[in-house]
């Protein structure tokens, strides 16, 4: 048996490595795993624009590397993804250094410093292009002090140049400027959210902007219903955790946390969101075990992985897609169809708590024949006061206007804007105003009724049922 070596064309392969399928998000959060995984307490992300090419610049105060092992971290792949890795590490292919960088790039420079030492190396595309051949620059002394940012090494830590950006850049030349802004922005907002869990332990900055995490769990909202935890089983004996959140209701959190909460969009983010070793890697799907619903899309389950799950679980080489395995499938549905229920009673309920089967609201809703239609309820006490003021031809006209009020109801625009930008939608009227109302109320009935049966008629009631101050002293301010 004879055999014979084949070795990729440098040229051919080294661009084929370009269009794995990154973006500028995607490319920078691969080589942030590779800072935190070298334990960085502070990532700087630089970015600026010379002469029609755009120069980006990540660096972090970890660990650092020595020359041999920069060398290797230069490699393609270098790193088995069979091997057994520590617990920390966020790497899997070891080629995210390299494939992240030449998505956006055609130079890729990485200078670091480790127990005071300094070693720089450098892809150029160009020149493997050129050469055909798998040639890595080693750069000088001098070379080293005058790449862009260098000054930002300080005691240790690793250096990741970009330069000539032709991917970065694209074809928009004629607002090269605010379309690289706007890209960096996205990416802000895309690490906000992949490595929430790192911030604020570790400081992620671009352009010396910190970065703020988004929990896309609530943050310390009260109102969020945090459901039992759950540990599957998987491969090799180990288990994986599962817990379910409800997020809160709009009406209970402020205009940022709901903003933040929502991701853009409460409904397409509805989910699972898989961390691996605390990384965000997915979210936003079920994994088809359930169809995306209105009712569901405050419920959010986090699944966390070690990296020891990757062949299972089939994560790619931009750690941005994965699998669900089959034989945990079932147990996950299970698990999910329990907890979605609290999505579900938080719509219906408003995010508020009320005795249905005693309350009066203004609507009701009534199905007939697989058919719901909305009317005003005219058994609502302010309706029968006004009523009884009318005479029968009054009563005729109005009862003919709320028909048209009920049927006419605009029910797609108020579905629209209500699934998209529910803060926007005025829900009721305020505090004050009920008040006044409810005041006039309680001085109609004070004179053929105690307090006591007021409040049993009044507080099941809408608007009433909303009023937050104290009825007593209410009722005392208009006593005679």
């Amino acid at each position: 048996m004879m055999y014979q070596e084949l070795s990729p064309k440098a040229s051919c392969m080294i661009n084929s490595l370009r269009n794995i399928g990154y973006t500028l998000e995607t490319a920078l959060a691969d080589i942030l795993d590779n800072s935190l995984t070298a334990m960085a307490s502070k990532v700087q992300i630089f970015f600026d624009y010379f002469d029609d090419d755009v120069k980006v610049a990540i660096v972090d105060n970890g660990v650092g590397m020595d020359k041999p092992t920069l060398l290797n971290a230069m490699r393609f792949g270098s790193k088995n993804p069979s091997d057994i890795r520590d617990n920390h590490d966020l790497g899997r292919f070891g080629l995210g250094l390299k494939t992240a960088s030449f998505s956006q790039c055609k130079k890729l420079t990485v200078i670091s410093k480790k127990e005071n030492i300094l070693f720089g190396a450098e892809w150029d595309l160009d020149v493997v292009q050129q050469k055909d051949k798998w040639n890595i620059k080693i750069l000088t002394t001098e070379e080293i002090n005058q790449s862009y940012m260098y000054d930002e090494i300080k005691d240790r830590g690793t250096l990741v140049i970009w330069e000539n950006c032709d991917r970065l850049i694209g074809d928009n030349l004629s607002d090269i400027r605010n379309s690289i802004y706007e890209k960096f922005s996205n990416a802000e907002k895309y690490m906000s959210l992949i490595f929430h869990r790192f911030i604020p332990r570790v400081d992620i900055l671009i352009n010396n902007r910190m970065i703020k995490a988004i929990d896309p769990f609530g943050g310390d909202n009260l109102a969020k219903q945090i459901h039992q935890e759950s540990f599957i089983k998987c491969g090799n004996n180990e288990r994986i955790k599962v817990q379910a959140v409800t997020l809160p209701h709009h009406t209970k959190c402020s205009l940022s946390e709901y903003e933040n909460n929502s991701l853009g969009d409460y409904s397409s983010h509805q989910g699972f969101y898989i961390y691996r070793n605390n990384r965000l890697v997915l979210y936003g799907t079920w994994f088809k075990l359930i169809p995306k619903r209105d009712l569901y899309k405050l419920s959010r389950v986090s699944i966390d992985l070690p990296n020891s799950f990757d062949n299972e679980w089939e994560l790619d080489v931009k750690k941005s897609t994965i699998t669900l395995p089959k034989h945990i499938r079932e147990e996950l549905k299970r698990y999910i169809e329990k907890y979605i229920e609290g999505s579900k009673r938080v719509y219906r309920s408003r995010g508020y708590v009320k005795p249905e089967e005693k309350q009066f609201r203004l609507w009701n809703a009534r199905e007939q024949h697989g058919i719901t239609t909305f009317e005003i309820n005219t058994e609502h006490i302010l309706l029968k006061e006004l009523l009884e003021t009318l005479d029968e031809n009054q009563k005729d006209k109005l009862s003919q206007l709320l028909e048209l009020i009920g049927s006419y109801l605009p029910i797609d625009q108020i579905y629209s804007l209500y699934s998209e930008q529910p803060k926007s939608i005025d829900k009721g009227i305020d505090q004050e105003r009920i008040k006044i109302m409810l005041q006039k109320m309680l001085f109609n009935l004070s004179s053929k009724m105690s307090f006591d049966d007021m409040c049993k008629i009044l507080k099941p009631i809408e608007p009433f049922c909303d009023y937050e101050g104290d009825w007593s002293n209410l009722y005392k301010g208009i006593e005679k």
